[in-house]
């Protein structure tokens, strides 16, 4: 009697935006399934290029909304998906100490970084709270958020209880683990491994910071604030956080 033949691996995309644990998300994909996963370039990753795509491989991540994904090679190759969101205040307050000290050096980094020196942490935060930069990254949780092929999963849940959430996202991939090896896969790629620190301590010249939702409330003054509710508040509010209230 032949054998019978499994079917092959169905390719995975992990779509997200940026300061909301991809590369955290990204490690643990890597400990569950290290021959499947294909870290993107930079550019592949934006949406910039998209090199032919190799069936059955995890690409994660990809900081790509959901109109650029439609309308691009990887909505033609038979996929499941899943996108990481984050509260839209706490990634500003993240991505400027990344820009300001942590995140590896390119040529916009370098543009942002050197304005940000001449400032101080307001003036910081309302630049980059104005900057098209900013409106970009907001597009992902905007376009993702109500898609019903699509797996959404916010950063904060997923840091509160990854045993759950992660096993959620390996469901909804057809990602075949079982409880004891994810737990294994979390306890290595934990927070606490990849920064040294337990949530909550901060290290402004760590990449990760503290790990913990609602630090923006620590940054924000009244200023940022009035000037978040303009721009963004009723995006924040369509993706289920919380009015800004200082």
């Amino acid at each position: 009697m032949p054998a019978e033949i499994s079917a092959p691996p169905i390719t995975i995309y992990h779509f997200t935006q940026w300061k909301a644990g991809s590369q955290w998300v990204q490690g643990v994909l890597t400990e569950l399934e290290p021959e499947r996963i294909l870290v993107p370039s930079a550019e592949f990753s934006d949406g910039s290029i998209f090199p032919e795509i190799e069936p059955g491989r995890i690409y994660s991540p990809l900081y790509i909304n959901r109109l650029r994904f439609d309308e691009s090679p990887l909505a033609g190759v038979e996929h499941r998906k899943f996108v990481v969101i984050r509260d839209l205040r706490d990634t500003l307050v993240s991505w400027y100490y990344s820009l300001v000290k942590t995140h590896e050096e390119n040529e916009r980094v370098v543009e942002h970084r050197r304005k940000l020196a001449s400032m101080d942490r307001e003036s910081g935060l309302l630049y980059l709270l104005a900057h098209p930069d900013f409106f970009g990254l907001s597009m992902v949780s905007s376009t993702w958020v109500q898609a019903a092929d699509t797996l959404v999963v916010r950063f904060e849940s997923l840091i509160k209880d990854p045993a759950r959430w992660f096993g959620m996202i390996c469901r909804e991939c057809g990602i075949s683990v079982s409880e004891a090896r994810l737990v294994a896969a979390l306890d290595q790629r934990s927070f606490d491994n990849l920064s040294g620190r337990s949530k909550g301590a901060d290290s402004s010249g760590s990449h990760y910071r503290k790990g913990v939702a609602g630090d923006w409330r620590s940054h924000f003054t009244p200023a940022i604030a009035d000037e978040f509710i303009r721009r963004y508040d009723d995006l924040l509010i369509r993706t289920g956080y919380s009015p800004t209230v200082i």
